[in-house]
């Protein structure tokens, strides 16, 4: 893995350049993108919790409409 410094050298831009263009640090990036994955994961559990499936079972196919099945758990 490149360094901030490194690969600004590799781009021909100064170190503040490349930090300016991320708009903080590569730190800062990727602490904003798992952010973002635990915001994610938190809104997966939720919807487990309440409907009793992940989104993605959920968008599975699997119980005809009209069955009068549901897919969800009453409550």
């Amino acid at each position: 893995m490149n360094s901030p410094s490194m690969t600004a050298r590799e781009l021909t831009v100064s170190v503040r350049t490349f930090h300016r263009v991320f708009e903080a640090t590569v730190a800062g990036y990727i602490r904003g993108s798992r952010l973002e994955g635990a915001r994610l994961e938190f809104l997966v559990r939720a919807f487990k919790s309440r409907y009793g499936h992940t989104p993605a079972e959920f968008a599975r196919p699997g119980v005809e409409a009209g069955s009068g099945q549901s897919r969800f758990r009453e409550g």
